[in-house]
Formats: structure tokens, C-alpha cells, sequence
């Protein structure tokens, strides 16, 4: 049986030599910020909730999909950050943290 091997590298901001294109471990919709800062490099500094609410943002209306509108992927990312930013409230609602 093989072992899966990770093979992230974080990102190299500035440096030209980050495959902008790499669906794995740099997806385009991720790296397209102006900043040339990449998603994960933010999101690492944050609970899940928050880190994936700040992820939806981020890629809202960068991430083609042939099978829905660009109109709908933009409303499906903003829905899937309110749905985050909703559980974390419950959590801190319910005192998940203590």
C-alpha cells in the first residue's frame, strides 16, 4: 500500500518561481489576489470557521465552473462564508472555546 505524500511548499511571495497554475498546490483561484499574496497564507492564522469564511471570500467569483453561471458561483461562495461566519457565532454563542 503507498503512503500519500504532501507535497505542499508554502507560497513564495514575490518570487517568480511559484507554478501559479498548479491546481494542487496553488490553485489559480487562490493566487489571484492583487497583494500576490496566496489564500492559505492568511487563512493559517485562524480557526477553521473563520479561516474558511475568509477562503469563500476570497475566491468569490475567481473559481470557473462550466457546469454554473459566474453569477451563481459568486452567490454559492458568498452563502458558504455566511454559513461559517454563522457556526462560528454559534460557537462562541455556546461557549464551544471554554
Amino acid at each position: 500500500m503507498e503512503k500519500f505524500q504532501f507535497t505542499y511548499q508554502p507560497t513564495t511571495i514575490g518570487h517568480s518561481n511559484v507554478d501559479k497554475d498548479d491546481l494542487v498546490n496553488h490553485p489559480k483561484h487562490y493566487t489571484s489576489h492583487p497583494s500576490g499574496i496566496e489564500c492559505i497564507d492568511v487563512t493559517q492564522h485562524y480557526n477553521f470557521c473563520i479561516g474558511n469564511a475568509i477562503k469563500y471570500l476570497w475566491r468569490n467569483g475567481l473559481k470557473k465552473d462550466s457546469e454554473v453561471t459566474e453569477k451563481t458561483s459568486q452567490i454559492q461562495d458568498l452563502k458558504k462564508a455566511l454559513w461559517y461566519i454563522q457556526r462560528e457565532i454559534s460557537n462562541l454563542e455556546n461557549n464551544i472555546y471554554e
